[in-house]
């Protein structure tokens, strides 16, 4: 089929009349020419060819990896604890909810009889809860203990007195409270003790720190010492530990019968008449 006028699309371009030079230099390529004075900015002109419109620097193009071993991974930004305060709150609830709980129940069935699920319950958690803050039973026991010497360690800290005048008022302040009701709870506290062979480890680490916190206090009353009684002071701590602790057991053994406050007090008075002449005027 030979296609018409009318279907057949001409494209005309516009020649240059024959005989009509190019305004532009040959070998040049079109748009603004630095041979053509007329053409030229002023500070071209003036010889400074890098004047003119600033260009944005050319970017460059994004470099995939070919492979995503090759991204080292950002590192891990560990929490700090401290923005946390509620979660640290709820938690110290928990572990004090769960020490009250079981100082009921061991005063009141004993440590052997007592169940964890049982102290759990008593605190209102879960026991995986109470496994959270304690592993087994002798470690909750032992938790106990190290409340009452938390307590001793911030006063004995805080005295305004020498070490043997301080631990005498403490030791029969202590006693008396423990004995205003009748002591059941603490008699019974004193024969887990005696009784459990599991208890007995754990409860002297905390008791060897009565011992060399009283000691320390000692050596600073004491003073300087000749080397021959360099160690008298950890022999008297161990002397006000061991008496008191010996003061308890026979009044649990005599059921609460003994006066234990004058029992307590009758040991430091007698460690005061033997070894207060080594305290150093002013403590």
């Amino acid at each position: 089929m030979t296609p018409t006028m009318s279907s057949v699309t001409v494209t005309t371009y516009r020649m240059r009349p024959p005989g009509r030079a190019s305004p532009f230099p040959a070998g040049t390529r079109c748009g603004r020419r630095r041979s053509v004075p007329a053409m030229l900015r002023p500070a071209e002109r003036a010889g400074n060819y890098l004047a003119g419109k600033a260009r944005a620097p050319a970017r460059r193009p994004a470099v995939r990896p070919r492979s995503s071993w090759s991204i080292m991974p950002a590192p891990v930004q560990v929490p700090d604890m401290n923005q946390y305060p509620l979660r640290e709150q709820r938690k110290q609830r928990s572990r004090e909810a769960l020490l009250r709980s079981a100082s009921k129940l061991f005063a009141c069935k004993g440590f052997k009889a007592t169940t964890l699920e049982e102290v759990a319950e008593g605190a209102g958690l879960h026991v995986q809860t109470l496994y959270r803050h304690f592993p087994n039973k002798a470690e909750l026991a032992a938790a106990i203990d190290r409340v009452y010497f938390d307590r001793f360690r911030k006063a004995f800290q805080a005295r305004d007195t020498d070490t043997l005048t301080f631990w005498r008022g403490w030791v029969e302040t202590a006693a008396r409270r423990l004995t205003r009701d009748g002591g059941a709870a603490y008699r019974r506290g004193l024969e887990n003790f005696y009784t459990q062979p599991s208890l007995s480890g754990t409860y002297l680490k905390t008791w060897n720190q009565y011992e060399e916190i009283l000691a320390e206090g000692l050596r600073e009353d004491f003073g300087r010492l000749p080397p021959e009684r360099s160690n008298l002071p950890m022999l008297v701590a161990c002397m006000l530990w061991a008496g008191n602790r010996r003061a308890a057991f026979e009044w649990a053994q005599a059921k609460g019968k003994r006066d234990l406050a004058a029992d307590c007090v009758a040991v430091v008075d007698t460690v005061i008449e033997a070894f207060g002449q080594y305290v150093r005027p002013g403590r």
